[in-house]
C-alpha cells in the first residue's frame, strides 16, 4: 500500500507541475513559436542497474548492464524550460547469489516499452518513466538439488510476472553541437524505482528451494528490488521548424 501511495504522490506532482507550469509560462509570454520548434530524434544510454531494496541476509547483489533506446522529443516552453517527451524500450537486468559463494544464485534480465515525460529546466531534467513490461527471463546458476531429486526446479518468468516499472528519474541534457537543423545532446539518466521486480504471486522458486535444503531463503520484500539505474549516452535531434 505505502509504494501505491508513493507512486500516486509522485504522478500528481507532475500533473500538478504540467497544470501551473505551463500556464505560467503563456502568461508570460512566450511566443507561440516556441510551439513550432519543436526538435525530435533518437535517443540511447547505457550503463548500470542494481537492487536498490532489501537484500536477505546471506544474499548479495550484483549490478549489471542496462541500457535504453528510442525516441525523443523536446517541446520549448520558454529560453529555459522544455518539455521532454522520451518513449524507449529499456532494458534492466540484476543478479542475485549466496554471500558464500558467487556461483550460486538467478539472473534477471528484463525490459520494458518505457514512456518517459519530464521537464528540462536549463539542462538539468526531471520526470517519470512509466515502463509496460515487454520481455522476463530469469537464469538460474547452479541451484543444487535436494537429495532425492536430480536436479532444479524449472524456473522461468514471462512479462505477466513483472510490476509495471514506474521511475522518478533525474539528470541531464546538455547540447553537445548545434546547428539550424539539429543538434546533439549529451544525455545523463539516473532513475529510482517505486515497485519490486516481480509480483508477489509470482516470485521465484529458487529461493523456497535453498530453504528446503536448509539454506536462507527471502520473501516477497527481499532480493526484488526496487531497481536503481545510472546511464549515460547521447540524442540526436533534428528541427522541425529549422531557421
Amino acid at each position: 500500500m505505502l509504494r501505491h501511495m508513493k507512486t500516486f504522490s509522485a504522478l500528481a506532482i507532475l500533473a500538478l507541475s504540467l497544470i501551473t507550469v505551463i500556464p505560467a509560462q503563456a502568461q508570460s509570454g512566450m511566443a507561440l513559436a516556441n510551439w513550432s520548434d519543436i526538435k525530435v530524434g533518437a535517443m540511447f544510454t547505457a550503463g548500470a542497474a542494481t537492487n536498490a531494496g532489501s537484500v536477505e541476509t546471506g544474499w548479495k547483489t550484483s549490478p549489471a548492464f542496462s541500457f535504453s533506446g528510442g525516441a525523443l522529443a523536446i517541446i520549448p516552453l520558454s529560453a529555459n524550460i522544455a518539455f521532454d517527451l522520451g518513449v524507449c524500450y529499456a532494458s534492466r537486468a540484476v543478479g542475485f547469489h549466496l554471500e558464500s559463494s558467487t556461483d550460486v544464485g538467478v539472473d534477471y534480465s528484463l525490459g520494458y516499452l518505457s514512456i518517459e515525460p519530464g521537464f528540462n529546466l536549463g539542462g538539468f531534467t526531471i520526470g517519470l518513466g512509466i515502463g509496460l513490461p515487454m520481455s522476463a527471463s530469469a537464469t538460474l546458476k547452479n541451484i543444487p538439488a535436494i537429495p532425492g531429486f536430480t536436479t532444479a526446479p524449472p524456473f522461468t518468468i514471462t512479462t505477466s510476472d513483472l510490476n509495471m516499472l514506474i521511475e522518478v528519474r533525474v539528470g541531464g541534457s546538455i547540447p553537445l553541437m548545434q546547428s539550424d537543423k539539429n543538434e546533439l545532446r549529451l544525455l545523463i539518466d539516473g532513475s529510482y524505482a517505486f515497485s519490486g521486480i516481480i509480483k508477489s504471486a509470482s516470485l521465484p522458486t529458487a529461493a523456497m528451494w535453498l530453504s528446503n535444503r536448509g539454506e536462507k531463503g527471502y520473501g516477497d520484500t527481499m532480493n526484488n528490488g526496487p531497481l536503481a539505474s545510472l546511464q549515460i549516452g547521447v540524442a540526436y535531434l533534428f528541427d522541425t521548424n529549422p531557421h
